[in-house]
């Protein structure tokens, strides 16, 4: 075990590494009875840490795996920013917890929070492609004749970052005049909207459906779920393929 001990605090209590900061400087954490000082590295599996006079546990919290139906509204950022709602609130769990999958404030659909710091980061890299699903209303609709000229333009890809590749997109199918399933493989912010805008289309909603293996499915918008074995299983066999 070596580990710093802001990070060691944030990865087993309800605490960012900003606030677990602000408990070192306030005098609020002891490390083996000593007051602890930033910076400091935790060695000793035995070490005992304490947070006003209590106890850390000091095992790694057990893995858990959410999936939310993220409201428009929403931010998926760790940052507490005011005034504004955090898809963490919408999940009862006091450890700290990652996105895999992050959706822009007026999108909705399916995050992945876990506190899997290991997938959420093979399943967030560029390197490990995998498809993201996407159910997109847009505004005008889609002639028969423009559909493939728009199915066209965004397989093209096109740059929308200075120093990133090329973003395209796969529609898989038109769900209605003005609606479209769209699927990704990248993850570049907004890519969906600005690709649209390019080629002269307003996404006026953005609802993820699937992501890697999982699908959304009837998960009510605001509502929570565990995932089952099958698909944590699933998940990282999608990540070991990768390899």
């Amino acid at each position: 075990m070596k580990q710093q001990l802001t990070k060691y605090l944030a990865s087993h209590g309800p605490w960012s590494r900003r606030q677990a900061e602000s408990l070192i400087r306030a005098g609020r954490v002891t490390v083996d009875d000593q007051p602890a000082h930033l910076g400091e590295i935790i060695i000793n599996p035995h070490t005992i840490i304490k947070v006003d006079g209590r106890p850390i546990a000091n095992q790694e919290p057990a893995p858990v795996y959410f999936m939310v139906n993220k409201p428009v509204g929403y931010t998926c950022t760790n940052k507490q920013l005011p005034h504004e709602k955090n898809i963490f609130e919408l999940v009862n769990y006091p450890g700290r917890l990652f996105v895999a999958g992050r959706l822009d404030k007026n999108s909705h659909g399916l995050v992945l929070l876990t506190n899997d710091g290991i997938l959420a980061a093979k399943l967030t890299h560029p390197r490990f492609t995998h498809p993201k699903i996407y159910e997109v209303t847009v505004r005008p609709g889609i002639t028969s004749a423009n559909f493939i000229k728009l199915q066209t333009f965004l397989s093209q890809g096109h740059k929308l970052y200075d120093g990133q590749s090329l973003a395209r997109a796969k529609i898989s199918r038109q769900l209605a005049g003005d609606r479209l399933e769209i699927i990704l493989e990248q993850g570049q912010k907004r890519q969906i909207r600005l690709l649209l805008k390019l080629a002269g289309y307003e996404v006026i909603d953005l609802k993820r459906t699937g992501l890697g293996p999982l699908k959304l499915g009837r998960l009510p918008i605001g509502a929570v779920r565990s995932l089952n074995t099958a698909e944590i299983d699933r998940l990282k066999q999608l990540i070991q393929d990768k390899q």
